[in-house]
């Protein structure tokens, strides 16, 4: 699907939808409770169904009601099930350990770019843990066997994900455990968004100068719980705030532990109804790119991103993507190995590329909002992966999109 996105100007309040962070891991946490309780204000998005598909493989009993799924029991899953992830990392990355500390025999598929995402630390790391992980990069991946305490070493660098996943899985074996993380985390918060959904779910893990120390023997406590609005969906209609629009998003956790809340003090009114120059290491808030690069071409000087390596490896490489579409629009970039370089200018019309990834379609069409014309957006259906109803709420703050 494609959009021709008219300029104009967003005025009114919105409440974006819940965290997908959150409601993967509420959802995983609620399953290995065994019930019963409930999860409300749950997003379907692309990804949150691709968890809720393989915890159902692997046991989750629950039935879905309204935006709350409200889980009954568990189930002995499906001995040699297909878990399909679809295109959600977190749902591979998080569930793998889960599996392997459940001992379940499964397979884990994927599609799009997620086959490419390497997971090979992780299977060698479980793979030394007792389980059978097989291939240990690429999809599909079989699971067998199951895990034993002890030691797991990852290298802090190439995803958080690896150590939400480990999170999980270690306080259900027998003994105790450590996370030893072998450089400097990134993404970090998503990791505090972690500890957080598991302290509510009853289980700990403490931190130390090592990395995590995970006690076994822990059970996850039934708990009903309420899956917080999503920084990183607000992002956007933050961003159009910045460039001058009147629009309030509401409904945010002002505590919240998301890393990308931080997009509230990056992103400040400059000179001339522009957005003050500002640069932002990303090392924390990769997800944060498509939009401050955006929100960069709006500004009053040059910005600089930086931190962002990972970013190559989502839907899309998303420094890539951001550089040659806001180049397209006649927009002074220098693409670097970890972010870009953007001299803030007059956006024109132009015809943009979605490159299948959600953050790119939103981010073009906040950006489309300020041009000298129309903008095309090719692959808008990809916002479907975690905001289903943007271009709804973009309509209801008075965007124009034609969407076909």
């Amino acid at each position: 699907m494609d959009a021709l996105i008219y300029p104009g100007r967003l005025t009114g309040r919105i409440t974006p939808p819940s965290s997908k962070s959150f409601a993967h891991r509420a959802l995983i946490a609620a399953f290995l409770s065994g019930g019963p309780c409930r999860v409300d204000n749950v997003i379907f998005s692309d990804d949150v169904n691709a968890t809720l598909g393989c915890i159902r493989v692997l046991g989750a009993d629950f039935r879905i009601c309204g935006d709350s799924v409200i889980f009954t029991g568990k189930t002995e899953g499906l001995s040699g099930g297909v878990c399909d992830c679809n295109e959600s990392g977190s749902t591979l990355r998080f569930l793998l350990p889960v599996a392997a500390a459940l001992g379940k025999k499964c397979l884990f598929t994927g599609t799009g770019r997620l086959p490419e995402r390497s997971y090979k630390e992780l299977a060698l790391a479980l793979n030394r843990g007792g389980a059978r992980i097989s291939p240990l990069d690429g999809l599909p991946v079989a699971v067998d066997g199951r895990i034993s305490c002890g030691d797991y070493t990852i290298t802090g660098s190439v995803s958080s994900q690896f150590i939400t996943g480990l999170l999980f899985a270690l306080p259900l074996l027998e003994g105790d455990s450590r996370i030893i993380i072998m450089s400097p985390l990134q993404s970090a918060s998503y990791v505090e968004i972690t500890l957080d959904v598991l302290k509510t779910f009853g289980v700990t893990a403490r931190k130390t100068d090592y990395g995590y120390f995970v006690k076994g023997n822990q059970k996850y406590k039934s708990t009903d719980y309420t899956v917080e609005t999503d920084y990183s969906a607000a992002a956007f209609f933050i961003a159009a705030k910045a460039m001058g629009h009147e629009v309030e998003t509401e409904g945010l956790n002002p505590f919240s532990v998301q890393g990308d809340k931080a997009v509230e003090t990056i992103l400040k009114k400059g000179k001339n109804g522009r957005i003050k120059a500002f640069d932002a290491d990303l090392t924390d808030t990769p997800d944060l790119l498509p939009v401050l690069a955006v929100a960069a071409a709006y500004s009053d000087g040059i910005c600089r991103l930086t931190g962002a390596a990972r970013v190559r490896l989502k839907e899309c490489d998303r420094i890539s993507a951001s550089a040659q579409n806001l180049k397209k629009a006649g927009i002074d970039v220098t693409e670097l190995d970890d972010g870009l370089i953007i001299a803030g200018g007059k956006f024109r019309s132009a015809k943009l590329d979605g490159y299948g990834d959600h953050r790119i379609v939103m981010a073009s069409a906040i950006a489309a909002l300020g041009a000298d014309g129309p903008v095309s957006v090719t692959d808008v259906q990809a916002v479907s992966k975690s905001y289903p109803g943007f271009f709804t709420d973009f309509a209801k703050l008075g965007g124009k999109a034609d969407v076909r």
